[in-house]
């Protein structure tokens, strides 16, 4: 008996979408050695912030064996070395500003932390070694494994948090793309990116489930793609291209295929949907961030006292009123991670 295909709401709002994440190789080996500014970083300890050449930099810990030195800028991380380096731009940079605004103020900040001579534009120096790019739609509903249709050779899928309700389809490899499907609605829980709800409200979507498809280009794919890596031909056509090659490279079909073919089965009507959709990125505000990141702060403290508490083996009515109200522990969730332990 041949899988029954899931049944999908014909009420599918789209979004946004964008870039999530940009991964660039600077090779500085012609005009500067990097030596005088790693030597001036090591002064300072990991997680420390310090001013460097007027900007505000924390030393991070470094987990690539190549650039043994990580320092971050806001969201922007350079892993260094002597002659070049790895520039990571972390997706709240495009949430905040979008792609165009983001290339600007990274070649601001390489103007004010590299003060040398050199050919041309920051932009032409630059090479893209990796991007994510992704669009969120709201759909409640789930997907049918048997549905989709790849020539990726590695496929499956896995469940996350407490209760198994969270779900990752993934298709492909990090060698040359990746494809990840899942919830973002439930991964902004452990994210604290509960930023992202207020745009989620204004979409009219504060209620639905809220899904992301992410497309994980590596710099074979994108060369082979947009046949340059040059950061100063890469615009948003460029990036429509990757989004295009992404929703031709995993389908989704009406239906499962009893007989083993599912190619012959015609594009599901959400698919298309995703291939006629238009930019519209995050443009989220500074306080809804800080604000978001607050709340989250406090979750994981209250969760860290509470955890605390248990270990020192207290019962409830035993607990210093200070914790009680400071950290709104109520006896219920208290009394639930005791048990926890105790069992």
């Amino acid at each position: 008996m041949g899988q029954k295909a899931v049944e999908m709401n014909p009420e599918i709002r789209m979004i946004t979408k964008g870039v999530d994440s940009l991964y660039l190789y600077l090779d500085c080996s012609e005009f500067e050695n990097w030596e005088p500014l790693m030597e001036e970083v090591q002064r300072y300890a990991f997680d420390e912030p310090f001013k460097l050449r007027g900007l505000s930099f924390i030393r991070m810990k470094a987990w690539m064996r190549t650039y043994p030195m990580c320092i971050k800028h806001n969201q922007f991380m350079f892993f260094i070395n002597r002659k070049s380096a790895y520039i990571k731009v972390l997706s709240l940079a495009f949430e905040l500003h979008g792609f165009e605004a983001v290339v600007v103020l990274l070649c601001k900040i390489l103007d004010q932390l590299l003060c040398f001579e050199k050919p041309g534009t920051w932009q032409e120096q630059l090479r893209i070694s990796r991007i994510d790019v992704y669009v969120d739609f709201a759909y409640n509903g789930d997907f049918n494994m048997a549905q989709f249709r790849t020539k990726l050779r590695k496929k499956g899928f896995f469940r996350s948090g407490e209760n198994s309700e969270a779900v990752t389809y993934y298709f492909g490899s990090r060698e040359l793309l990746l494809i990840r499907l899942y919830v973002k609605s439930e991964e902004i829980k452990k994210s604290g990116k509960d930023y992202l709800k207020s745009h989620w409200k204004a979409c009219d979507c504060q209620d639905a489930t809220i899904w992301r498809l992410e497309f994980e280009f590596h710099k074979d794919k994108i060369l082979e793609i947009c046949s340059t890596r040059n950061l100063s031909l890469i615009d948003w056509l460029f990036i429509e291209k990757l989004f295009a090659y992404g929703l031709d490279a995993l389908e989704y079909a009406i239906e499962p295929d009893d007989n083993g073919n599912i190619y012959r089965k015609p594009l599901h009507p959400l698919w298309k949907t995703l291939q006629t959709s238009f930019r519209t990125e995050y443009n989220i505000s500074r306080k809804a961030v800080t604000d978001a990141d607050i709340k989250y702060r406090f979750k994981r403290a209250r969760r860290c006292v509470i955890s605390w508490l248990v270990a020192q083996n207290f019962d409830y009515d035993d607990i210093d009123p200070f914790y009680i109200e400071n950290f709104r522990i109520d006896r219920y969730d208290y009394d639930v991670a005791l048990r926890w332990v105790r069992r």
